[in-house]
């Protein structure tokens, strides 16, 4: 794998990272009178300056049927701002 493609892959990672909301949870959250962490996280800090931590990490659990289900940003949204 060339440079230019490593990079056009970190590219589409970072775009599949920043849209790594599953809508029925942002709606759930919405529908309880609730921001969702990365909405908390943009009250919180200046515009632009928060710098995420590992947002491509995927959990490692088997079983349960969730081996499926492995989104990227998975259950913590951890960075400075």
């Amino acid at each position: 794998m060339s440079t230019e493609q490593r990079i056009e892959k970190l590219r589409e990672l970072r775009r599949q990272s920043a849209q790594a909301d599953n809508q029925r949870a942002v709606d759930r959250q919405h529908d309880a009178g609730k921001l969702t962490a990365r909405e908390r996280i943009e009250l919180l800090v200046d515009k632009g300056s928060f710098q995420e931590i590992d947002p491509f990490v995927r959990h490692k659990t088997q079983g349960f049927g969730v081996e499926e289900k492995r989104p990227l940003g998975e259950a913590v949204v951890t960075g400075w701002g």
